[in-house]
């Protein structure tokens, strides 16, 4: 995103929106989705449509590390907020205590792919049920 002007980001933030109807049905309501790394891109939450209740952020951390800034800001505004550690995954209110290891400011934050692709099909199930 940092290519994109402050504009064009916003726009894209706002209609972070994927839907599933291909996959899951016509009648499956669509889903606002915003995934990264810790860090100031996930700000843009700000722009997402909080009244879709099936919004939704998901951060991964370095293992072990935790920032509130995204869950307690997700929160506040009424997005569902997932945080992930590798192949870990937790969310409000069995949140990990605020934790700044080494390497939580780097640039390598490992992250299973299968385990990631199992916890967005969890997520989509429970967002399903809402």
């Amino acid at each position: 995103m940092d290519k994109l002007s402050r504009d064009e980001q916003i726009r894209l933030a706002a209609r972070t929106t994927v839907g599933c109807s291909t996959l899951d049905g016509p009648n499956r309501a669509d889903k606002q989705i915003m995934m990264g790394v810790h860090g100031n891109g996930l700000t843009h939450l700000l722009w997402m449509n909080t009244q879709n209740p099936r919004s939704t952020v998901i951060e991964f951390f370095y293992p072990g590390g935790f920032a509130e800034d995204y869950e307690f800001t997700s929160r506040a505004l009424g997005i569902k907020h997932y945080g992930v550690w590798d192949d870990k995954v937790f969310t409000s209110p069995d949140i990990p205590q605020v934790a700044y290891p080494d390497g939580f400011q780097g640039n390598e934050i490992p992250l299973s792919t299968s385990s990631t692709l199992c916890f967005g099909k969890r997520a989509d199930d429970q967002l399903e049920k809402q």
